[in-house]
């Protein structure tokens, strides 16, 4: 089974094992393989089908992925491609006929962004608890599939805890908001941006709501991480009309429409990024 996992894409998405597309059998022997969404998928998904054959199976949600392997003209491999899912939701839905219990419907609403009345008791807290407690396949809890009632223990003890400390974080990490001008050779954006560990929107969205005069085009988070790499999260503002998949394509990234992901070398962030005057 292939499917692209981005920066904000759940720890539960690399739990699912290889499946045979014809029987849907679980087949833990098979490859589980990640790649970053972009043209190189394409190809990743290409070479596995040629080698898998009938048992291949491809799951992604990420618009990038899904136009590079459009533009090669290969047959459509079997499994789910849907950008209005996760890839947890669409790994579920093509592995059980049961619908999808909490655990993945709050994980899927966290992908798409739906802050809906459950964003901040149970959404944001659940992400946490998955990327952070869940880290990894050894440290999963299986269980909470099955029993509500352990997950909302889950989400006392652990999940709404780490999300209080984290809004903390976060009216902290205010004060460095900068607004930036992100250069390319065909056109320039007007974006605000962080140097976070947190890897998303929220306290930049919040700041802009509390500065409306400064008018932008998207935002972007970074942490530079070994070896000496910036790792970026840029979201499209709404109304702004830029494509962050397209703009993250342009330096080897990929990723949604709205929300999408890229690295650069210190040296080409301080080439295409620099700071403007509010």
């Amino acid at each position: 089974m292939l499917y692209s996992n981005d920066m904000a894409t759940s720890g539960l998405n690399t739990s699912v094992t290889a499946t045979s597309a014809k029987t849907g059998a679980c087949r833990s022997c098979a490859p589980t393989v990640i790649r970053r969404s972009g043209p190189s998928i394409s190809l990743s998904a290409r070479r596995l089908q040629c080698a898998f054959g009938p048992d291949f199976v491809w799951i992604d949600h990420h618009i990038s992925a899904l136009e590079a392997w459009r533009d090669t003209g290969w047959e459509d491999p079997a499994g789910f491609r849907d950008t209005a899912h996760s890839a947890a939701w669409l790994s579920w839905h093509h592995l059980f006929a049961a619908p999808a219990p909490l655990a993945v419907t709050w994980v899927d609403k966290y992908d798409l962004w739906q802050q809906d009345a459950e964003w901040k008791t149970r959404t944001c807290p659940w992400q946490l608890i998955v990327t952070r407690r869940f880290s990894t396949p050894e440290r999963y809890d299986l269980r909470v599939f099955s029993d509500e009632r352990l997950l909302e223990t889950y989400l006392r003890r652990y999940g709404q805890p780490m999300f209080a400390y984290e809004q903390q974080l976060r009216s902290r990490e205010a004060s460095a908001v900068q607004p930036v001008t992100l250069s390319l050779e065909d056109n320039s954006y007007r974006l605000l941006f962080l140097n976070s560990s947190l890897r998303d929107l929220q306290t930049l969205a919040a700041w802009h709501r509390r500065h409306p005069e400064i008018k932008v085009d998207g935002y972007l988070v970074g942490q530079l991480v070994p070896p000496l790499r910036w790792k970026l999260s840029l979201y499209a503002v709404e109304g702004s009309g830029i494509d962050a998949a397209r703009i993250a394509q342009r330096f080897g990234g990929g990723g949604h429409a709205s929300a999408a992901g890229f690295m650069l070398s210190p040296s080409d962030f301080e080439k295409h990024i620099k700071t403007f005057q509010k």
